[in-house]
């Protein structure tokens, strides 16, 4: 009352306070900040600003919404219109207003984008709900509407939209280019804020919105006027609702659409498409009555409407009346006119099949289910149905035949309860089946039950079986078992069976190469069938790598890599060529990307500590102190890797070697300890044994040695560490046992060493995994711990005499020894020489010292065991 006596006295009321409930017509001033309520604003991605009597929003980059709010006050119920409008050469983009606007996470958004669709969303805690979700511009199907004017590709300046919100309560009515588009209901929030917003998506560059003018009526009575006016005296145009009623229906608001239709059949009678409409709202709420009503209706105004008669069909068999569904589909299929393109849909043939099921006329239902099945091939349940249906018939070979039909689709299709139901039938039908028993191991190797399938798999591979998938498998499970050989015939019998197949041709060639076998021609003809193939150009790079053609390495390995983005492994190989071109740091820069695997950072421990082996232990001070940050990195990245990957007894081994060649004793035990709680490997017991040998204990040592050597009898690196422990307490008999054992193995490890350098084990001489010379640095330690040394002073001819020497006879020698044997020691200054040095210069048939000219004498017994050894060999 009092409000209305200020109003007739012409006193204007008290404004507002900021912040609080607004009732007023504002008309925004978008002539700049100063008199204008939204905010400017300035980011990296988005700006918003006033020029020229507008206000501008601007996204500088795809995937992008952004809004800029006009927090003076806030409105309850309220009307609020703009003019908007698009930048030209927008991408794909939509702007409007947030309302009742809370805070950045929860709000009402109402968009309009510039492909002629609108949509209204509430959004609460950061999870937007759709109110209304893309709906097209009313009119737009009109001739020379405005909507009609929206490129659809956005390229071009569109003309200003005029978008128009009345908020009254939890209803919510949209209008754009002054026709009705929406009404929708939600009470997530009552009152808030209002804001011009942009959003940006991610089909181009920077996008811009322009809000031409705008103003919000906020007065109770105003806005009852507007929401009535809009909802109650103008009627919306069918159109506008049919297109709502769709928007509901694809959105799974199915009440809401039936509102949409019933509305407008309160205006008039419904067409064809929107009885069809209303059939199919009415079923999905479970009014079937009212879903045939529907369909009867429009298929009176259209008979030949296809989507209305298969929902006539499937309502007919939902409600059990299987007299009628045949009735009504044979009358159908009889019509010379809809007959012919009715008898191609797939989903009548199968409804005709339940309706002669349901009704006795099994045979006829299977003959029916073959039609479906014929139509469309891939779907499994229509060969099911003729499957039952020949069962039921008693005919039990079409039935089998239909259930491995079935069977092998469900396979395909990973449907593995209703395969289970096939290959039940199946094996009760056809117990001996072949097909069967295929179709059963591949589904027991797919479900992970390899224990059970590898029997099987290599039970029918046995038999002859010519399914080229099971020769697959079983090479799968054989070289997960470790049996490469008979995985490399597994995989050799798949590529024979189906010889254009690249990935088995792959497989082929990978099984070879890990096998040190000849891969060559079969990695030929995997890239010759898949040239772009990511794992085949990436066992090509491993190849390559191995063999020392580092040039082709690199150019495999990045083709795997383009291939195969998202992969580790190209990535790993790569590093290990970087890594064995002496480029550390590139190679580090490969791995960092992934600091989540546990390969990878295995793998960049690995390269650090090849760098490490490059420099000397015992060397000077700067070489020492670079060698042990090196072992230190390799050390944490080894300790990442376990850490990833706790149960991988390499990871912990690996750290270990790192933290023995540190001298990190107590933690490299540690580390052992957890190796041999994984399993005592080979590689294990070695690093046990060198351990060992850290704190004296040989006995231990050689324990730890031969036990390894039991489980790897021609492990390199364990003949050579047990055969060095020999040497250590000068048993050289069993030394030389082991260096022969060592040149046998190395013989026989070449290329398998290199395969397995190429995937990236480790560098530590411990590992078994680089064998290079040990057998030539153990003989030669062999030779230094057994015998000494003697050499010729004046030519440098060298002699070795075991170190072990017996008394050698004092008589004198009576034979001319050869030129090659000591002449004698001079006993003035002790020079060595040879007979070829000093027999051109005797002195009364005795050999001289040239320097002290004294006579050699033979009184040294290592002399004389050379002389003789010397008359021996003569």
């Amino acid at each position: 009352m009092l409000e209305l006596l200020a109003r007739l006295l012409g006193r204007k009321p008290a404004a507002p306070s900021p912040g609080s409930l607004a009732e007023e017509l504002w008309v925004a001033e978008l002539s700049g900040p100063r008199r204008g309520r939204f905010l400017e604003a300035r980011a990296e991605s988005y700006s918003a600003r006033y020029a020229e009597g507008r206000l501008e929003l601007e996204l500088a980059r795809p995937d992008l919404f952004a809004w800029t709010e006009a927090p003076l006050y806030q409105y309850a119920d309220f009307v609020v219109e703009g003019e908007l409008s698009f930048g030209e050469a927008a991408p794909h983009s939509a702007c409007g207003f947030l309302f009742r606007y809370q805070d950045e996470s929860s709000f009402y958004s109402l968009l309009v984008s510039n492909r002629g669709f609108f949509r209204l969303d509430a959004v609460l805690n950061g999870t937007p709900r759709p109110l209304v979700a893309w709906t097209e511009l009313p009119g737009a199907a009109d001739k020379g509407s405005p909507s009609d004017a929206a490129p659809r590709d956005g390229r071009a300046a569109l003309p200003p939209r005029s978008l128009r919100l009345i908020a009254r309560g939890s209803h919510f009515t949209v209008v754009i280019d002054e026709r009705w588009a929406a009404e929708a209901v939600d009470e997530s929030f009552r009152a808030g804020y209002l804001a011009f917003a942009g959003q940006n998506y991610g089909e181009g560059g920077a996008a811009s919105f322009r809000l031409e003018s705008c103003f919000v009526e906020s007065r109770p009575i105003e806005v009852e006027t507007w929401y009535y006016r809009w909802n109650y005296y103008l009627q919306p145009e069918p159109g506008a609702r049919r297109a709502l009623a769709e928007t509901f229906h694809a959105m799974g608001e199915q009440l809401a659409a039936a509102v949409q239709l019933r509305k407008i059949e309160r205006r008039r009678a419904l067409e064809a498409g929107e009885l069809f409409l209303k059939a199919e709202v009415s079923l999905r709420l479970g009014l079937q009555a009212e879903a045939e009503a529907a369909l009867d209706a429009c298929l009176e105004l259209e008979p030949g409407r296809r989507e209305a008669i298969e929902e006539k069909a499937n309502i007919l068999y939902l409600r059990g009346r299987s007299l009628e569904l045949r009735a009504f589909l044979d009358r159908l299929f009889a019509d010379p006119e809809l007959g012919p393109a009715l008898g191609e849909n797939a989903r009548l043939a199968c409804l005709s099949g339940h309706a002669r099921f349901e009704l006795g006329d099994f045979a006829g239902a299977a003959s029916c289910y073959g039609r479906a099945a014929e139509l469309d091939p891939e779907q499994a349940l229509f060969r099911m149905n003729q499957a039952r249906a020949w069962d039921q018939a008693g005919r039990k070979k079409e039935a089998a035949e239909a259930y491995h039909l079935a069977a092998r689709l469900f396979f395909i299709q990973e449907a593995d309860d209703d395969l289970a139901l096939a290959l039940g039938r199946l094996a009760a039908l056809r117990p001996r089946s072949v097909a069967c028993k295929e179709i059963r191991a591949k589904h027991l190797y797919r479900q992970g039950k390899k224990a059970e399938a590898l029997p099987l798999l290599a039970e029918l591979a046995r038999s002859g079986s010519e399914d080229s998938a099971l020769h697959y498998l079983l090479g799968l499970a054989l070289a997960e078992k470790g049996e490469r050989g008979k995985a490399i015939e597994s995989f050799a019998r798949a590529r024979e069976l189906e010889p254009g197949f690249a990935l088995y041709a792959f497989r082929h060639a990978e099984s070879l190469f890990l096998a040190g076998r000849d891969y060559g021609e079969a990695l030929a003809r995997a890239l010759e069938l898949a040239p772009g193939e990511g794992w085949t150009n990436n066992l090509a790079g491993q190849a390559a790598l191995a063999s020392g053609r580092l040039d082709e390495a690199r150019s495999r390995l990045e083709a795997a890599r383009r291939a195969l983005p998202g992969a580790p492994e190209p990535v790993m190989n790569l590093a290990e060529l970087e890594s064995r071109s002496g480029r550390l740091e590139a190679a580090l820069a490969l791995l960092a990307p992934f600091p989540g695997s546990a390969a990878c950072r295995n793998l960049a421990g690995n390269a650090l500590a090849r760098a490490a082996e490059g420099l000397p232990k015992g060397g000077p001070a700067e070489a020492a102190a670079a060698r042990e940050e090196l072992l230190e990195r390799a050390a944490r990245e080894y300790q990442a890797a376990a850490a990833l990957e706790p149960g991988k007894a390499e990871y912990q081994e690996n750290l270990a070697a790192a933290y023995l060649e540190l001298e990190r004793y107590s933690d490299a035990e540690e580390r052992i300890r957890r190796a041999f709680d994984l399993g005592a490997s080979a590689r294990a017991l070695l690093l046990a044994g060198n351990l060992a040998l850290v704190y004296g204990d040989w006995p231990r040592a050689e324990a730890a040695y031969r036990l390894g050597l039991e489980a790897a009898p021609a492990d390199p690196a364990l003949l050579a560490a047990l055969g060095s422990a020999y040497l250590s307490q000068r048993d050289f008999k069993k030394a030389r046992s082991c260096l022969e054992k060592l040149r046998e193995a190395e013989l026989e490890a070449g290329f398998r060493e290199a395969a397995v350098a190429a995937a990236g084990a480790s560098p530590f001489p411990e590992s078994g995994s680089a064998a290079g010379s040990r057998a030539e640095r153990l003989e030669a330690a062999l030779l230094e711990a057994s015998t000494e040394a003697l050499a010729c002073a004046s030519c440098g001819r060298e002699w070795r005499v075991p170190r072990e020497l017996p008394a050698q006879s004092s008589a004198s020698v009576r034979a001319m020894p050869p030129d090659d044997s000591p002449a004698g020691s001079c006993p003035t200054c002790g020079k060595i020489y040879c007979i070829a040095c000093r027999k051109d210069e005797l002195v009364g048939s005795r050999f001289t010292c040239p320097g002290c000219g004294a006579a050699l004498k033979l009184s040294d017994d290592r002399l004389r065991y050379l002389v003789r050894e010397a008359l021996k060999r003569s």
